[in-house]
């Protein structure tokens, strides 16, 4: 019977074992993890607190980490004064218009590069910087031939085989893409500022940036919790399903 080769680790055994071992690793695991947490949730924190807070409460210089006095109607201020609720429709309707042209792209592209074989397929493929296509790619690079195959000789074409075989197969994938172009899109500024000089058509971010110098500090910083909170509830819903998807197979060597 063979000997098991043992596993290294960053730090040995017999450290481990050792009470001091034990102590130092353990700080650092929590001091790295309150860094991390410091300072992704302040951030969010201080803008839903400075939302309730007043204008001149924002305005002093003696900051403080809990509002004196709460002015919770800011947030329907910021709804009803500027009309937040036509931006948000834009960027719903821009964030579908994205994902659906990105989910034909992309999809065609990774299954074009995986199992077409393009000549110079992994020359353009290097000078791609589309992450989505590369998960896709390595996803259906999992998918086996002979099953490809059996649906040629069964008569299907190209197309019908990436409809009713691979697509059905990489659902986990699609939704972990799907999820990261809405975040993109929702999230994005500059190019729409470009290409959208129309004020009624502008997404949040967008609009948020140009009604910043009108609005009042506190509807302001409403107004991006609001644009916030379906981004932190897509991560929240769907965080298990993004790391299945990633998982999957299309991160695997």
């Amino acid at each position: 019977m063979a000997a098991e080769t043992p596993v290294r680790t960053l730090i040995a055994p017999a450290e481990m074992n050792r009470r001091t071992g034990r102590f130092l690793y353990r700080f650092v695991l929590v001091a790295t993890l309150t860094g991390f947490t410091v300072a992704f949730v302040f951030p969010l924190y201080w803008m839903t607190t400075g939302a309730v807070k007043s204008s001149s409460e924002l305005a002093d210089q003696n900051l403080s980490l809990f509002p004196r006095s709460w002015h919770p109607e800011s947030y329907a201020d910021a709804w009803t004064n500027v009309g937040l609720g036509q931006f948000f429709l834009n960027t719903l309707l821009l964030a579908f218009g994205a994902w659906l042209t990105q989910l034909l792209i992309d999809v065609s592209a990774a299954y074009a590069l995986s199992k077409l074989r393009p000549v110079l397929g992994n020359v353009v493929l290097g000078m791609m910087l589309a992450f989505n296509i590369f998960i896709l790619k390595r996803f259906f690079d999992q998918i086996p031939v002979e099953l490809l195959d059996s649906a040629r000789i069964d008569g299907a074409g190209t197309l019908r085989v990436l409809i009713s075989v691979v697509l059905p197969l990489s659902r986990p994938v699609l939704a972990v893409v799907s999820i990261f172009a809405v975040v993109g899109v929702w999230k994005d500024f500059l190019w729409p500022m470009l290409v959208l000089p129309d004020e009624a058509k502008q997404p949040i971010t967008v609009a948020l940036n140009r009604l910043s110098e009108f609005m009042p500090a506190n509807q302001l910083l409403a107004g991006m919790v609001m644009a916030s909170i379906p981004l932190l509830v897509l991560f929240l819903i769907f965080q298990r399903h993004i790391i299945a998807g990633l998982t999957a197979g299309s991160l695997k060597g």
